[in-house]
Formats: structure tokens, C-alpha cells, sequence
């Protein structure tokens, strides 16, 4: 599927204008565009900004992007599929994007766990989307939210019309913030990951079943009243400055032979979920491939 047909553009330079007066982007700022589309945001993102890069993957939408910004020595198009572009390794830079929204995960993916991560990610997006990775107080914490939150806090700017864009979609869209926490609250994200995909994959539903071969009863008991949840409640139930000190308990108190457990957990959580998106895609070429038969048959039946 090509870029352009998974995207709804903007048309209104003025709303785009107003949206980035809401931004803390300025003329310091050295800001990649995700693909660009039809230039509205580029142009607009030129007078605010010292630097844009703007990565398109449409050939044609990226020929059309370097002749009408040919004279704007801001602006560098770039064509490449942004999933294979290179983010800058030193120095500062920021992120803003009306993003395909097939893409979201992969796009998220890449930017917040890149080493030298944006201080500032502006995204147009789908809302529901948006809340799988804001969480509180938009929405409940879910693994996908906590993975990021001691890293960027989130904020909701503004909420479209459909009439925004063309073609007008479906669902709700949103105009979006992550910031770079100046502070992370976890010094270790490998281990503290691990300790969140371990978490979330064990067996059972409850607080106590799935933390049982961390803690000891007592343990789960005196945390169960520092984060202020019952041991039979649900792990959807733990606030994240909750999770947050779950871990520090898990730091400074679990022995290192309990510590090993969660080694590995979530590259094998990550191989769990590849594994399902795999079978998932198949099973949806599988059907595709019967479709395109049987409408291939239809239409010899019928004389086309």
C-alpha cells in the first residue's frame, strides 16, 4: 500500500498555523517531518523553525515536495521510507508529523526507544491510539503506556473535525504531545522493561498470582498498602506512579536469585507477539488470496 493512500491531509494552513502556535517548537529547533504529503505543515513548520527535514516515501510526492520548496534553504526533502531513516545520534532535535496511521506502532516504536530519543514528539494521530500510550489521565495504564511513561509525559492538544482532512476519516483524530522527562524515574530501562513484560505475561489475573515468584506474601501485602490496591486486584488497576514504586520495591528489596527470573522477559514477550502478528497476516493473505479466486471465478461464470 503506498503512503498517501493510508493518510488523511490537512487542509487549512491557518488551523495547522494555529496548532503549531500551540507547540514549543521555535527557531532554534531542528525538526523532522514524517511524511509530508503535500507540503502543508512543511511550509508552516519553515517559518517557526530553523531546520526541517522532511522524510517522504512517495517518489512522486517527494519530487512534487523538492520543486515547490526548491528556493527554502530550511528545508531538506528526503525520499525514504522513515522506518529506515537514520536518526540523528548527538545533538537535539524534535519530531512533528501528521503520521500514516497504519504505521503508528512501528513510527512509535522507533522514535521513543531510539538511544538519542526527540525532546519533543508533535503527532497528529488516531485517538485511540494516542491513549494506549498516554494512559492516566486519559485513559488506564496498559503495558504499552507504562513501557514509556518514566521516559515522556504525554498531552492531549487538540481534537479534529473530520472535515479537517481530505478524505475526511472515520475515526477520531488528534493532535497530540510526548515530551522528554528532564528526569527519567528509572534508571535502568532494560531491567525495568523485563520487569513489566515478566509482570504482564505471568500466569494468572490478580496482583497476587502474577507477582508470587517475585514476592513474598508479606512483601505483596506492605506493597499492596503502599499503592493502595487489594492482592486479589487486577493489575489494570495499578496507577503508574503505583507501578513505578512496585519496581523500586522489586530493586531494592528482591534477592538476586528472584531477580533472574525476569531476565529475557521481554524479548520473549516481543517473540510471543511477533509470532501472533505473523499468523495474523497470514491468515489474512490466506484470505485475500481466496477472495481474488473466487471473484476470479464469479466473473468466468458470469461471461466477463
Amino acid at each position: 500500500m503506498r503512503i498517501e493512500h493510508s493518510q488523511n491531509f490537512l487542509h487549512s494552513k491557518k488551523l495547522v498555523s494555529e496548532l503549531l502556535d500551540k507547540t514549543n517548537l521555535n527557531d532554534d529547533d531542528t525538526v523532522i517531518e514524517i511524511g509530508p504529503g503535500k507540503g502543508i505543515i512543511t511550509e508552516e513548520l519553515s517559518k517557526k523553525c530553523k531546520r526541517i527535514i522532511a522524510i517522504e516515501y512517495d517518489n512522486k510526492l517527494s519530487a512534487s515536495l523538492k520543486e515547490t520548496f526548491s528556493e527554502d534553504s530550511k528545508i531538506q526533502i528526503i525520499e525514504q521510507d522513515f522506518l529506515k531513516y537514520k536518526l540523528p545520534n548527538s545533538g537535539e532535535y524534535k519530531i512533528c508529523a501528521n503520521i500514516p496511521f497504519n504505521l503508528t506502532a512501528d513510527i512509535m516504536k522507533k522514535v521513543l526507544e531510539f538511544e538519542n530519543s526527540p525532546t519533543d514528539i508533535y503527532f497528529i494521530m488516531q485517538y485511540e491510539a494516542f491513549l494506549k500510550y498516554a494512559g492516566q489521565p486519559y485513559y488506564s495504564e496498559s503495558m504499552r503506556s507504562l513501557l514509556y511513561k518514566p521516559w515522556y509525559f504525554s498531552e492531549l492538544i487538540h481534537e479534529f473535525k473530520p472535515t479537517d482532512f481530505r478524505p475526511a476519516p472515520n475515526a477520531r483524530i488528534c493532535f497530540v504531545h510526548f515530551h522528554k522527562r528532564d528526569n527519567p524515574k528509572v534508571a535502568d530501562s532494560k531491567d525495568y522493561k523485563n520487569f513489566l513484560s515478566y509482570v504482564f505475561a505471568a500466569p494468572g489475573n490478580t496482583f497476587k498470582e502474577k507477582t508470587k515468584k517475585l514476592f513474598t506474601y508479606e512483601q505483596q501485602k506492605r506493597i499492596c498498602k503502599q499503592i493502595k490496591i487489594l492482592i486479589n486486584s487486577s493489575i489494570s488497576e495499578i496507577s503508574y506512579e503505583g507501578w513505578i514504586a512496585l519496581y523500586d520495591v522489586f530493586v531494592r528489596f528482591v534477592s538476586d536469585e528472584k531477580k533472574e527470573i525476569i531476565k529475557g522477559s521481554e524479548q520473549s514477550l516481543k517473540n510471543q507477539q511477533n509470532k501472533l502478528q505473523k499468523a495474523h497476516r497470514n491468515r489474512n493473505h490466506g484470505y485475500w488470496k481466496f477472495e481474488a479466486k473466487r471473484q476470479k471465478k464469479l466473473k468466468f461464470e458470469n461471461g466477463k
